[in-house]
């Protein structure tokens, strides 16, 4: 992954970033180059790879532009299947379901996929940036033969409410003791 490159017409023109694959006698070979529309821009994280060769990523930016992201798009999740054809499992709006996703993804045993954005979610904690969320995507929006008709969507864990309440009761920066310990 390089969070620049790729199509040098979009993102300032430094390239949205590209998805390639170096072999063992070190030839490049590019997977995907990102365009900086809806399917994303900025890839700065690595992708992981399920039992099929499918790859899925985050890209910083892109997506959906009408949201609150300053009009660069708040950043996708998405899948390249082994023949190089990418497809947007889900774009970010910046409001509670996060913006900005810059790390890798993780996957669990029946394909859920499960991430973090650095931006939005509960704003209250640094305006107009926000805390962040962790986020997972379903299983039926990762696997072709499960096509769901639903639109594809982040769920919050289900002790977000819990984890909200546990950030409120500490504070963000410890003061150290005073006087003899």
């Amino acid at each position: 992954m390089s969070g620049n490159g790729g199509h040098l017409s979009g993102c300032s023109g430094l390239g949205c970033g590209v998805v390639f694959k170096v072999d063992r006698r070190g030839k490049e070979t590019v997977l995907y180059s990102f365009t900086g529309g809806a399917d994303g821009a900025e890839t700065f994280a690595g992708v992981i790879r399920d039992e099929v060769g499918n790859l899925y990523g985050t890209t910083y930016l892109g997506g959906d532009f009408s949201g609150s992201c300053g009009g660069v798009g708040c950043g996708v999740v998405f899948k390249l299947d082994p023949t190089g054809k990418e497809t947007v499992l889900y774009t970010f709006t910046g409001g509670a379901d996060g913006a900005n996703p810059n790390a890798g993804l993780l996957q669990d045993d029946v394909r859920n996929l499960y991430g973090t954005a650095s931006d939005a979610g509960d704003l209250s904690c640094s305006p107009p940036y926000g805390c962040g969320v962790v986020f997972k995507i379903a299983r039926d929006h990762c696997a072709e033969e499960e096509k769901s008709n639903d639109t594809p969507r982040v769920v919050l864990p289900e002790n977000v409410r819990e984890l909200f309440q546990q950030r409120l009761r500490f504070s963000r920066f410890l003061t150290p003791p005073v006087g003899p310990q």
